[in-house]
């Protein structure tokens, strides 16, 4: 276990001010001299946990959990004391002596850094000559240069150039092959998403996990692929565009939970940012769990057919039982729909 200074954790206990690092996770109200919120380390239903400014430690007079704001993202992350304290320096915009110590203490560092190297390759892919193409789809299909850029959005080109790119980089062939980027055999290395327009997965830190694949071209099947199961990442841990949407959830005390990536790309591309989407129609345990961290009112707004229905029907039951405040949006009420989740290009 790699070690933090005093000086660093000095410095950024200094700094924060735990009203508002607590205030982006979870909602707080206001009264007197402190803060009140649901707590969110036990089943809690009204507001039992008290943040106090003037003395900066947070308390829950039901199941007695107290801290700093260090103790709070610890527990409410379940991470190390110096991933907590990384975290706050980050969010107080304090530059640490020790960042790169503890950098190490992600345990998928080189994985998590293969994957932002990729995400970057496809980028630069999607904006070179060989994408344009693939950037022209994207735009007649109502996706504008921002929204590309804020989802960075990329492009798998239509060869094989992964394990020669990376060769170099001392990411040795298996991990290519166990995080989904590469299939091996014994003559050749071949790019999963070969020619396909991607959209990258992130966990709910933020890491870039997976990958979409989108053929933007005819002939190729399946029209989606995504990446297979990894030890990075696992289709029902995740929550499309969690990470970005965390925010503008916590302002507007509401979430929209929507089916596919392309719903939360579209409905943030209008400006309704609070939006985060289940990879296909099922809700695990894991992802509620992670719903329930952020204490809002929840909206479901799945497709507008059987799967979407009897999903709701099968999740509104389960969200309730959790303490969920839950409301559906009917899409066939809105009118004219388009789908989201095929680019729009089913008019």
């Amino acid at each position: 276990m790699s070690l933090i200074s005093q000086e660093d954790i000095n410095k950024v206990r200094n700094s924060a001010n735990i009203v508002d690092v607590i205030g982006n996770y979870i909602s707080l109200t206001p009264k007197g001299k402190n803060f009140f919120a649901v707590c969110p380390f036990h089943e809690d239903h009204n507001p039992s946990m008290s943040v106090s400014p003037d003395k900066q430690i947070y308390r829950c007079f039901v199941c007695g959990n107290t801290g700093n704001v260090f103790t709070f993202v610890e527990k409410f992350l379940g991470i190390s004391f110096a991933e907590a304290v990384f975290m706050v320096a980050k969010a107080c915009g304090v530059t640490l002596s020790s960042e790169q110590t503890l950098k190490k203490e992600d345990k998928f560092q080189k994985e998590h850094e293969l994957m932002a190297l990729v995400l970057k390759i496809y980028q630069n892919n999607l904006h070179a000559y060989e994408g344009e193409k693939a950037l022209a789809y994207l735009q007649n299909r109502g996706l504008l240069d921002d929204t590309i850029k804020e989802f960075e959005i990329g492009l798998s080109l239509n060869k094989n150039i992964l394990h020669d790119l990376l060769k170099e980089k001392e990411y040795g062939d298996k991990m290519l092959e166990d995080l989904g980027l590469i299939n091996c055999n014994e003559k050749e290395f071949l790019d999963v998403f070969r020619n396909r327009i991607l959209f990258p997965i992130h966990d709910l830190n933020g890491y870039v996990v997976g990958f979409t694949g989108r053929c933007y071209l005819t002939d190729i099947v399946p029209k989606y692929l995504n990446t297979k199961e990894t030890y990075l990442f696992k289709k029902g841990k995740v929550l499309f565009n969690y990470h970005r949407a965390r925010d503008a959830i916590r302002l507007n005390k509401t979430l929209i939970l929507v089916e596919g990536n392309m719903d939360a790309i579209r409905l943030s591309s209008v400006g309704i940012k609070n939006v985060v989407a289940l990879m296909g129609t099922s809700l695990t345990k894991e992802q509620i769990e992670a719903l329930k961290k952020l204490r809002v009112h929840l909206i479901l707004m799945l497709d507008n057919d059987d799967a979407g229905r009897n999903a709701m029907l099968e999740h509104i039951p389960k969200l309730l039982k959790q303490g969920f405040k839950v409301d559906v949006i009917d899409i066939s009420k809105l009118g004219k729909y388009k789908d989201f989740g095929d680019l729009g290009d089913s008019d």
